[in-house]
């Protein structure tokens, strides 16, 4: 099946338009994941330079992947993977990925909340805090877009 052009007649009608949604939630997920990564390290540096002299558990500050981005990102990206490998190999059924749309869907508002939650009550004074919080709100305007665009793959994925 090509990505874009699907044989299978269970992608025709309303859901063909999974598979551009997907392209499109693809392409904001790399971007998603660049940001992250400058974000992280950009924290960790901040952060380290700042509190160079007292001891602290790094794995207890605002930056704390998991709860903040990784709730929601890690399962899109082997989400992202695993559907990329069965439309490769012709599988990619849409109850599948009715499913896989509703489960991820549901995962985004939550880590988006508590990033939210996180960025803004967040007491840590260094220097580059502001920054460190716009790249915060940048990375939230990108679970919004994602929010979006899983409930988008949500909505095609139903009409099949």
């Amino acid at each position: 099946m090509s990505f874009l052009h699907a044989r299978d007649p269970r992608w025709q009608g309303p859901a063909r338009w999974y598979l551009y949604f997907d392209l499109l939630k693809n392409i904001v997920l790399f971007a998603f994941v660049i940001l992250v990564i400058i974000e992280g390290a950009l924290y960790r540096h901040w952060y380290m330079d700042y509190h160079s002299t007292v001891e602290f558990d790094s794995g207890e500050t605002a930056a704390d992947f998991f709860l903040r981005i990784g709730l929601a990102l890690i399962p899109d990206i082997l989400s992202a993977i695993l559907t990329h490998t069965l439309l490769h190999k012709q599988s990619f059924h849409p109850v599948f990925a009715l499913t896989q749309a509703l489960i991820i869907f549901c995962l985004y508002p939550s880590a988006f909340t508590i990033n939210l939650i996180v960025v803004y009550s967040d007491e840590t004074g260094y220097p580059y805090i502001d920054a460190w919080q716009a790249l915060c709100w940048g990375e939230m305007g990108m679970q919004g877009v994602l929010i979006v665009l899983w409930a988008g793959l949500v909505i095609c994925a139903n009409n099949v």
